[in-house]
């Protein structure tokens, strides 16, 4: 609850954590896709690609934000959340 109402923005020094942050989300999703690919299939393509054109491009989108001071780290965590949520009732969908 702490982190969706929390009103700052980002500091210099997180700004400095949040790239490697992302790094490491990327890194976490390239493992996924592949593991989707290699065990199943045409279906684990169709779920690595739903991933690239939803909750990549749109973390990306919100990350940029938080990063340019646009938004607070609390509208940046409901995003977040938000993001996920729609991504996995998309998942739910691929048959």
């Amino acid at each position: 609850f702490a982190q969706i109402a929390d009103d700052t923005k980002i500091t210099k020094e997180q700004k400095i954590v949040l790239p490697k942050q992302r790094e490491s989300v990327a890194e976490t999703q390239k493992i996924y896709k592949e593991l989707q690919i290699k065990y199943y299939g045409d279906l684990g393509r169709r779920r690595s690609d739903l991933l690239n054109k939803t909750q990549v491009v749109q973390d990306e989108s919100n990350n940029l934000d938080l990063f340019n001071g646009k938004i607070t780290w609390g509208e940046y965590n409901k995003k977040r959340k938000a993001i996920s949520a729609e991504f996995g009732d998309k998942l739910k969908e691929i048959k």
